[in-house]
């Protein structure tokens, strides 16, 4: 599973700047700037886990043709 960091580097190596991503996402851009060097809370990399689940859930739902019951 992709962590918070390499996500970091992939969107600032497509040159948007962190301050871009502040702007964007109101997470204060020293707080991004720790992530992008490495320093995540696990908790984050956690619920960014649950998240990928939880976008896989939904593409199967979607495959369906029917609603998650968490979308209803």
């Amino acid at each position: 599973m992709i962590n918070v960091t390499t996500m970091l580097k992939v969107i600032l190596d497509s040159g948007i700047k962190q301050i871009q991503i502040e702007a964007e996402t109101g997470i204060p851009q020293p707080r991004i700037s720790r992530w992008a060097n490495g320093d995540v809370c696990a908790a984050v990399n956690d619920a960014l886990v649950i998240q990928q689940i939880y976008e896989k859930v939904v593409a199967k739902e979607r495959r369906k043709k029917k609603k998650p019951a968490l979308l209803t």
